[in-house]
């Protein structure tokens, strides 16, 4: 288990309304929003590493599949994790053996903690095909009223 570096004074944290905070643990800096955002207090002074007296937000970038993501330095060494993960991690706990990070309104940029949870592989691929289904009746009705308007529209010109 990760311990978090308690003998490290950190700046107050972030005062935002509605938003808690909590550390991210083995990420010694870093702190997670429960509404989804990830902030740090790192900064780069020379060659060592320092800490700032305020927090700053950091800007997420997209991954080839939709999902935001920041670059954050774990146990020395730098690398992208996902903010549904880190979120999840930071409120909730360790992934549980063979969970995943899902969302719950099928948005993977919406990484807000109460829409996130640890689930199966298999529950997520269910909510998947949930969404899907409401997506296509969201386009089939669109397209729908979008001829519905073309009809009334040429009806109009016959009449006039």
């Amino acid at each position: 288990m990760v311990d978090i570096d308690r003998s490290r004074s950190y700046p107050i944290f972030p005062v935002v309304f509605g938003v808690r905070f909590c550390l991210i643990p083995g990420a010694d800096g870093y702190v997670a929003g429960s509404d989804g955002t990830v902030w740090s207090c790192r900064t780069k002074g020379g060659s060592k590493l320092r800490y700032s007296l305020c927090w700053h937000r950091l800007r997420p970038a997209i991954s080839r599949q939709g999902y935001r993501k920041v670059r954050i330095e774990i146990g020395g060494r730098k690398r992208f994790v996902k903010v549904s993960r880190l979120i999840l991690f930071s409120f909730v706990g360790f992934c549980p053996p063979e969970m995943e990070a899902c969302h719950n309104n099928g948005k993977r940029r919406d990484d807000r903690l109460e829409n996130l949870r640890w689930d199966s592989q298999f529950s997520n691929t269910m909510d998947r095909e949930r969404h899907r289904h409401q997506r296509r009746y969201r386009r089939l009705m669109a397209k729908l009223r979008g001829r519905e308007t073309t009809i009334r529209r040429l009806l109009s010109e016959q009449k006039g």
